[in-house]
């Protein structure tokens, strides 16, 4: 048998945490070009790439540093104009984003694998001007005023 070693950093914050998700055919395909042009760099590269596990990595297969995913983001927002947000609010828009397209509270939650329904209502998920715009034209359909 293999002995396997977990670093913290491969542990999820709860059992929920864990699982799969669904890649829309353009992310499945990125991921695919991805996967050649690593095995072309290690072509390239030969005995010098270094292999690993993980998916995004320098071209000669040198792992990122854990914070250049966050500088490299925070530099793509700011070349197109951007507020300067964390990477980790894309997450936060994800589950608004799902909400509004009509997506129930369970669903967003069961999405992002939350293990609290609170979590998903109270933190992730708010209600877009649009959202509220189409509230506001189907209470005025319901309801008339009396002149």
């Amino acid at each position: 048998m293999q002995n396997v070693t977990i670093s913290r950093e491969d542990l999820t914050k709860s059992e929920t945490s864990a699982g799969t998700l669904k890649l829309s055919s353009e992310l499945r395909d990125l991921l695919v070009e991805l996967k050649n042009q690593q095995d072309a760099n290690r072509e390239t590269f030969g005995d010098t790439y270094i292999e690993s596990d993980y998916v995004f990595v320098f071209q000669d297969g040198k792992l990122y540093r854990p914070d250049y995913v966050t500088r490299e983001f925070q530099k793509v927002l700011r070349k197109h104009g951007l507020p300067p947000m964390r990477l980790h609010d894309l997450r936060h828009s994800a589950a608004s984003i799902i909400y509004d397209m009509g997506g129930d509270i369970k669903a967003v939650q069961e999405y992002l694998r939350h293990a609290d329904i609170e979590t998903t209502g109270n933190i992730y998920t708010r209600i877009t001007a649009q959202r509220k715009q189409i509230y506001a034209d189907g209470l005025s359909k319901v309801l008339t005023l009396q002149t």
